[in-house]
């Protein structure tokens, strides 16, 4: 609902607090790149800053060592990992007055934060039960439409060697 959203774009921040080690497991090399090429190409909306906070230090090297250096410097500029012993300088990027109580701020407890946007986004209901019916006709589209498997797909060109 907020116009200065759209432009100067979004703040994301990720508590890694009490992750399973299994969810870890799970993100792959092709799953990130995936997720990065979501962010950077489809996602709508600009992403200024993504802070994980109390990450694992074995995640937080893990990211450092093999992640950062294959990204684009925009992004590494934007993604900050902060490890419980170095998580006070979270608060160099927001302000610790924006932190809901339970994490050292003033902003109102968690469960009334959430139960003020769960009367949101239910204040909305009619307008996400009208946007579920838009959707586009491909049929009119000038180009192939992409497919998931063409853009996550291998990249490279294969062609066929005939040897004598």
């Amino acid at each position: 609902n907020d116009d200065h959203f759209l432009i100067s774009g979004e703040k994301l921040m990720v508590n890694f607090a009490g992750i399973p080690l299994y969810f870890y497991v799970q993100l792959t090399p092709i799953f990130l790149k995936k997720v990065i090429t979501c962010w950077v190409m489809a996602y709508p909306i600009r992403i200024k800053l993504i802070l994980g906070f109390n990450v694992p230090e074995s995640l937080a090297r893990i990211y450092n060592t093999l992640i950062k250096p294959f990204i684009s410097t925009k992004l590494q500029n934007r993604v900050h990992l902060f490890t419980t012993e170095n998580d006070k300088m979270l608060y160099d990027y927001i302000p610790k007055a924006l932190f809901p109580e339970e994490l050292g701020g003033c902003n109102g407890s968690r469960s009334k934060l959430a139960a003020e946007f769960k009367t949101k986004v239910e204040s909305c209901r009619h307008w996400f039960l009208e946007d579920y019916k838009y959707v586009t006709n491909e049929s009119l589209r000038l180009t192939k439409p992409q497919m998931h498997n063409e853009e996550f797909g291998v990249e490279g060109t294969f062609r066929k060697l005939n040897i004598d």
